[in-house]
């Protein structure tokens, strides 16, 4: 992830500079922008052989600069899985349970429009089409809840060899790509590629203030 350092210092400089040319109406700076989202797939972690419950995740981001925002994410995604015990003596028998994923952590944005409008001639309009670049790091808190117990097991034997799960905190960063539309002046929807908390494809709403 060290490459990223000098990207990131050079986006900053480079954003700083566009901006004393740039729309002052276009500028995030002092500005809130609130995002309620999911994601197409699980590219991370153990995926549940049974099923993934849809992921959902807050971010909330405050523009510091004309075109830099920070911000910070919350997730959830509960997962379930099932395993086949087969103890040496007794019956093979089919356990369920359930893991719950709870990412967390911080993000940094460049907004990219005005270098999109500019370097790639494209005619969009600027207030309602936001291009940026997200860096995220953080952890995901998992949390493992058995939907069966020991006693009632047949001969209180259990074989969980076959039983698999996650840390308890996995530590994580990613790097997104995105575009954001406002049909409205303040609300619009998002669609974002990349490595992102859960998966790699997200999409949702957005707010803006």
């Amino acid at each position: 992830m060290k490459f990223l350092i000098p990207v990131l210092i050079a986006l900053t400089v480079s954003l700083n500079v566009y901006a004393q040319d740039a729309r002052k109406e276009n500028s995030v700076k002092d500005r809130f922008t609130i995002s309620l989202g999911s994601t197409l797939n699980n590219s991370r972690y153990l995926e549940g052989n049974q099923d993934n419950g849809l992921y959902k995740e807050l971010t909330v981001d405050y523009g510091v600069g004309r075109f830099v925002s920070v911000g910070v994410y919350v997730g959830h995604q509960e997962r379930t899985y099932n395993f086949l015990s087969a103890p040496s003596e007794g019956a093979i028998t089919t356990y369920d349970y359930t893991q719950t994923f709870i990412p967390a952590g911080l993000r940094l944005s460049f907004h990219l429009t005005p270098f999109v409008i500019e370097n790639l001639s494209v005619k969009i309009n600027p207030d309602k089409f936001d291009f940026y670049l997200t860096y995220l790091a953080g952890a995901a808190f998992n949390s493992v809840e058995n939907q069966f117990s020991e006693v009632s097991s047949p001969n209180n034997v259990i074989d969980y060899s076959n039983y698999r799960t996650n840390e308890d905190i996995n530590y994580q960063a990613g790097l997104l790509t995105g575009v954001r539309f406002k049909p409205t002046r303040n609300f619009g929807i998002f669609l974002e590629g990349g490595l992102g908390s859960i998966g790699n494809i997200n999409f949702g709403v957005f707010a803006r203030f």
